[in-house]
C-alpha cells in the first residue's frame, strides 16, 4: 500500500524529464561542426519545443518546486567540487 497516490507526481518527474532533455538539446549546439550528426535546428527546435511543453502543461507550483529542487542539487554540487578542490 502507498502513503499516496503517485499520479500527483508525474507532472514533476516530467518537468525533470523536459529539463533534461533541453540541457541534451543545449549540449549539442555546443558540438562542433564537424562532429554534428545533423543541422543545428533540430537542437534547436528541441530546445525551443520542451521549453514551451514545459510552460505550458507543467502546472506553475511544481514548476517552482522542480526549480527550487534543482537549485539546491547543483548549489550542493558545486560546494562539493569546491570542497575538493580545496582539499587536494
Amino acid at each position: 500500500m502507498l502513503v499516496f497516490d503517485l499520479r500527483q507526481i508525474l507532472p514533476l518527474a516530467s518537468a525533470y524529464l523536459l529539463v533534461w532533455f533541453d540541457i541534451t538539446h543545449y549540449s549539442a549546439l555546443q558540438v562542433s561542426a564537424e562532429q554534428r550528426l545533423t543541422s543545428q535546428f533540430f537542437s534547436w527546435f528541441g530546445l525551443v519545443g520542451c521549453f514551451v511543453l514545459l510552460l505550458l502543461f507543467i502546472p506553475p507550483l511544481l514548476l517552482a518546486i522542480g526549480a527550487m529542487t534543482l537549485a539546491l542539487v547543483f548549489g550542493a554540487r558545486s560546494v562539493v567540487r569546491r570542497w575538493k578542490a580545496e582539499s587536494i
